[in-house]
């Protein structure tokens, strides 16, 4: 009897802690990542509780005294590891929306500046994988842009969409979203997800560590947990949305050719890092979102599965990212999943009917991107694999593919 009443009273008090652990499950699954939760809302990863998003809110110093300040802000001591490779792999409406979010972030925060505006659009897709912040490149550029204080980057709030893009310099900044999208990591921000011109001095600074400064911008992460690149696990979720109708109207314009990248040229001789980075090591994680069959990081091989309806291009961006800051790297890539080895062993007729090779050497460190010209026709002789059909030559000759991304 005393047993049957002890359930009695013990069964109410276990369906409150069953409601309210569901409840905590459900608050997980939101989005914006908002809450004092557990860490690893939508990612899986244990830690304290989750910081919020600071608003974006002013010390009111002069310039002067500003940039004063802010050269006082050590650097931090952590490895400024480069994020991985971020592959976006939503249906084509919503890609096209990321771009357009991306590439406005890249405009109205950096203008014609592509080493800034790289670093603008990293520090974009580090905000979709960490657990604070919305899962969506549109959620993470447009947040907070209904309150003036309450914005995360300032053009969405301060009016500066009044202020019609330059075709030519959107077009440059929208190549660059592409090829983030694709999996080009800029890598001197590392993790951080948070940065502001050295002009200004917002009162979260202080409490952040600073971790890279590209030109005049200074860029943050974390400290703790929250700033460890093993947190940066999260993905994009489908339904893109972009809240503002000057910007989803770009947004039908966006089947023009997109401008070449130079990675050569967004190299940033200006940066200044915390410290030196560690290549991080390939994980299960980088080899589903680039389809990789197969990487062994002590000889840096990798053998890929290419989607054949992405343009040839990007192929070369996807093996710069693969390779990351290793001196030596070899990226072989087959349309055909059939024919993609399993292991380090090519064999002649894979090798003979591969469609893209990429190899870096010491004494080659920009690499050399070859196509499979029968597949996919090229400008440049030298730009087939041996063996396939070269195209005619042509008297204005395409940019080195080592350098360009297309």
């Amino acid at each position: 009897m005393r047993l049957a009443r002890f359930l009695l009273i013990l069964a109410p008090l276990l369906l409150l802690a069953g409601a309210f652990y569901v409840g905590n499950l459900a608050m997980q699954d939101n989005p914006t990542g908002h809450g004092k939760l557990v860490a690893g809302a939508g990612s899986n990863v244990p830690g304290p509780p989750l910081p919020e998003p600071p608003p974006m809110e002013f010390k009111d110093v002069s310039r002067e005294d500003a940039v004063s300040i802010n050269a006082k802000i050590p650097f931090s001591k952590r490895v400024n590891t480069p994020a991985r490779p971020f592959m976006f792999s939503g249906n084509e409406v919503d890609r096209q929306r990321a771009i357009a979010c991306l590439t406005a972030a890249a405009y109205y925060e950096a203008g014609n500046d592509l080493v800034g505006a790289s670093a603008v659009v990293q520090v974009v897709l580090n905000r979709v994988r960490h657990p604070v912040f919305p899962k969506t490149v549109c959620g993470v550029v447009f947040q907070g842009h209904e309150r003036y204080t309450g914005c995360q980057f300032t053009f969405t709030c301060d009016g500066a969409l009044t202020r019609i893009p330059n075709p030519a310099i959107w077009n440059r900044l929208r190549g660059i979203a592409t090829i983030a999208l694709r999996g080009y990591v800029f890598s001197p921000v590392g993790v951080s997800t948070h940065y502001h011109t050295n002009w200004v001095v917002p009162y979260w600074s202080g409490k952040l560590e600073k971790t890279a400064q590209v030109g005049t911008h200074l860029f943050f992460r974390w400290p703790g947990w929250y700033g460890e690149p093993k947190v940066f696990t999260g993905t994009s979720v489908p339904g893109e949305i972009v809240p503002d109708a000057r910007i989803a109207r770009l947004v039908e314009a966006e089947e023009a050719p997109i401008d070449p990248v130079d990675l050569a040229s967004i190299q940033a001789e200006n940066v200044v890092t915390s410290g030196p980075a560690t290549i991080p090591e390939v994980t299960m994680a980088d080899m589903q979102a680039s389809r990789l069959k197969f990487a062994d990081t002590n000889s840096n091989v990798f053998m890929v599965h290419l989607e054949p309806q992405m343009f040839p291009g990007s192929y070369a961006t996807m093996a710069l990212a693969l390779c990351k800051d290793r001196p030596t790297c070899e990226v072989w890539g087959w349309t055909d999943s059939r024919i993609v080895p399993n292991d380090q062993s090519i064999s002649p007729v894979a090798r003979q009917r591969a469609s893209f090779h990429f190899e870096r050497t010491r004494t080659s460190p920009s690499g050399i991107a070859q196509w499979n010209c029968a597949e996919f026709p090229r400008n440049r002789a030298d730009q087939c694999l041996s063996g396939t059909v070269a195209p005619p030559a042509k008297t204005a000759p395409e940019s080195t593919a080592s350098a360009v991304a297309q």
